[in-house]
């Protein structure tokens, strides 16, 4: 379950089990009560960051997009934080790293 808030249309998640892109459709169609019964999150790790389009480098254990550094957090290695100059947020999954991306740079990190 995923709430509506925390999606929008392009994000991509499981649906039914099968990664999915999320359309206008699924806002009318699989939204009960401001959640997504049917969609769960993609848990975020290296492996889809690198998907994303992500750099690994490996001497700083972190990886980079567009100017951000992502790493995994010290406290928990399925969290991983996004840090630019001035603040961090801490991310489990996929569509939460796609929304970040998005608001910060206009553009899509889609999982290929």
């Amino acid at each position: 379950m995923i709430p509506q808030s925390e999606l929008r249309i392009g994000n991509q998640v499981l649906f039914k089990g099968k990664i999915t892109k999320v359309t206008k459709t699924h806002f009318s169609t699989e939204n009960k009560n401001g959640v997504f019964l049917n969609f769960s999150p993609i848990t975020i790790s290296g492996e889809v960051l690198l998907r994303c389009g992500c750099e690994y480098f490996s001497g700083a254990g972190e990886y980079k997009l567009s100017g951000y550094s992502i790493k995994p957090s010290t406290s928990n290695p399925l969290v991983f934080i996004v840090e630019p100059k001035y603040w961090s947020v801490e991310l489990k999954s996929l569509h939460q790293f796609q929304n970040i991306v998005y608001s910060l740079s206009g553009k899509e990190a889609f999982y290929i």
